[in-house]
């Protein structure tokens, strides 16, 4: 009897009777992507959705389902998406269903699914087998019961799908929608001060113009100023606003101010703060454009005495996306278990680029409605912040082991189990390990990364795909 697997399903059958619940890739992957198509399947009225990557093979019929039933069906793509054969071949196909399509100007990074006025899911996942089985993914699940706060947020995204979609191109030529607009509806952020609130990198945009946007006019897309960060600006009032502590688990960091705010409160309201982050975070070049050393290099200047409180998910010497095993989240907890814990989550890495060169959200969630969700939230991070570590919070050390067991000279690159490792023991590693081959650096260069093995003398790979 698998006892696991039935603890999963007694989540989900809890979960599924909440008006906000949510899934966590890998274990609960499966069920999240069935879930999705289910909500699809039910569609009455319409499906609005974003779309970065797209390779679930499951994501075809149930769309195509949905237009034989008349649903209406729009999709914004990310453009570099819209550009691959199969992609090209599956907008025909909808297309010629009736689907209306349109590539963004910018890249879409945004994951969001809206069906009727009923439903909303936002999600760091993109439809790929890899975020339902491997990466470290979250879906946040809403419907719509009549409840003020979640009727608020899909508004919300409703008004944030109808930006993008006014902002995009049409996906063919002569397509009796590509003129197509939609009303803008504005919100008083103030005024929702208590509910959940979405951030979108799309704010930083001039819509002065939206007048004539919905008269038929392109919008065009131009920055406000150079120092427009919404999203940023919101995530560093949050840290401020922290009483007792931080826990932020991330793909990606590359936001030097956000940094500073997390040292600038640990210092002066001695809030704990803790970093779970991605193997590709873990660079100690001096010109690192990571953001991770440099937070870490702060924190040991400003608390020498104290650990630095950053895990890294190890799985890799030279992270390959054949052998991901990511972590996707882009998720900030504060004050957790206080009684009034906020929970940040979307898709927006930490960086510019998320910020002013592509579309992204978080929303900030603060009211009784989402404590469960948050509580789940937080033992995802922890299960992260020791995962294969044992009792005495130390790495697992098979799986270290694995990286110096070689074949032939051969040692691989990448480990078929992710393991957290702390900052600084991660650090003591590979000096041991670079010590024990009897070499200065990891001779792996970028275009071998995507091999299984490499003789650290030789400088030759093996496994590769070409």
């Amino acid at each position: 009897m698998n006892y696991f697997f039935l603890f999963i399903l007694s989540l989900i059958s809890l979960d599924t009777l909440s008006k906000a619940y949510v899934r966590f890739s890998p274990d609960e992957g499966k069920f999240a992507f069935q879930d999705i198509f289910e909500r699809i399947d039910s569609a009455s009225n319409s499906i609005d959705m974003t779309l970065y990557s797209w390779s679930h093979p499951s994501l075809m019929p149930h769309l195509k389902n949905a237009l034989q039933r008349n649903i209406q069906l729009r999709m914004v793509l990310h453009p570099k998406l819209a550009k691959k054969e199969k992609i090209k071949e599956n907008i025909m196909i909808l297309n010629e269903m009736g689907a209306k399509i349109k590539i963004s100007p910018k890249d879409m990074h945004e994951k969001m699914l809206l069906i009727d006025d009923r439903f909303l899911l936002n999600t760091s996942a993109n439809f790929s087998m890899g975020a339902q089985n491997k990466y470290s993914e979250n879906f946040i699940f809403h419907i719509n019961e009549g409840e003020p706060q979640i009727q608020s947020l899909i508004r919300q995204f409703q008004n944030e799908f109808e930006i993008l979609w006014n902002y995009a191109r049409e996906s063919a030529k002569g397509e009796l929608y590509r003129d197509s607009t939609s009303e803008i509806r504005t919100f008083n952020k103030e005024f929702l001060e208590q509910d959940n609130i979405l951030f979108s990198s799309s704010e930083n945009y001039n819509q002065t113009i939206m007048a004539k946007a919905i008269k038929g006019s392109k919008l065009k897309l131009k920055i406000k100023n150079k120092q427009s960060w919404v999203v940023r600006d919101e995530i560093i009032r949050q840290i401020q606003r922290a009483q007792v502590s931080i826990d932020l688990n991330l793909n990606h960091f590359f936001i030097k101010e956000i940094a500073d705010a997390l040292i600038q409160v640990a210092s002066n309201k001695n809030i704990k703060v803790r970093l779970m982050a991605d193997n590709q975070e873990f660079n100690l070049s001096p010109q690192a454009r990571e953001i991770t050393p440099y937070f870490a290099t702060q924190w040991k200047k400003e608390f020498p005495l104290r650990e630095i409180p950053i895990r890294i998910k190890f799985y890799s010497l030279r992270p390959s996306y054949r052998f991901w095993h990511l972590n996707h989240h882009k998720y900030i907890i504060i004050d957790r278990d206080s009684d009034a814990p906020v929970l940040i989550n979307g898709s927006y890495n930490f960086s510019k680029k998320a910020e002013q060169g592509q579309f992204d959200n978080m929303v900030v969630y603060q009211n009784q409605l989402y404590k469960k969700v948050i509580q789940r939230f937080s033992q995802e991070f922890n299960k992260l912040w020791f995962q294969n570590r044992n009792d005495k919070d130390r790495p697992t050390q098979e799986i270290l082991n694995y990286f110096q067991h070689s074949v032939e000279g051969f040692y691989p690159i990448h480990s078929p189990v992710p393991m957290a490792m702390k900052w600084d023991e991660l650090i003591t590693w590979f000096k041991f390990y670079k010590a024990k081959l009897n070499i200065h650096s990891i001779p792996i260069f970028s275009n071998h990364k995507h091999c299984t093995n490499y003789n650290p003398i030789t400088r030759e790979v093996s496994g590769c795909p070409f």
